[in-house]
């Protein structure tokens, strides 16, 4: 009884350090500015064109489709995705905007779309449901999510 307590503590515990917030800034190799990349509190209507910034749930499912990236910072798969969406975003080839979100700290959108592990992406429709996902994309298949 006493062994059961003791493992039910420990693991509300552990439970209750999963959602602490982690950074949520954009890849530090290239400065926001460069990137096209931009704070979601600066941001104050949708956006006119494709983007990729981060993740503000008011212009997610707004008649827009839209992709959602959960990435972590120490992830090595979620770097490369980064470099990628960059390099898409700046050529000019994005159809939809991608929204980045914090894997560590995102645990209500993790579950709500069913997300497991850190690089993951979910396509969205225009209404805001969940089209289809991909884990660790290489760049030809992320350029197919985009368009």
């Amino acid at each position: 009884m006493r062994t059961a307590r003791l493992i039910s503590f420990l693991g509300l515990i552990l439970l209750a350090g999963c959602g602490q917030p982690q950074s949520t800034a954009v890849s530090p190799q290239v400065p926001a500015s460069e990137s096209g990349a931009v704070s979601s509190s600066a941001v104050t209507a949708p956006p006119e064109r494709p983007v990729y910034t981060l993740y503000d749930s008011r212009f997610v499912g707004k008649g827009h489709g839209s992709l959602l990236f959960f990435a972590q910072n120490s992830d090595p798969f979620s770097a490369q995705s980064d470099l990628n969406l960059r390099k898409l975003y700046a050529s000019g080839s994005a159809v939809v905007s991608t929204y980045r979100l914090d894997f560590g700290s995102e645990t209500g959108a993790r579950f709500n779309y069913g997300v497991i592990v850190p690089d993951t992406f979910v396509l969205l429709g225009p209404s805001g449901e969940r089209k289809t996902s991909m884990i660790h994309p290489q760049e030809e298949e992320l350029k197919a999510l985009l368009k």
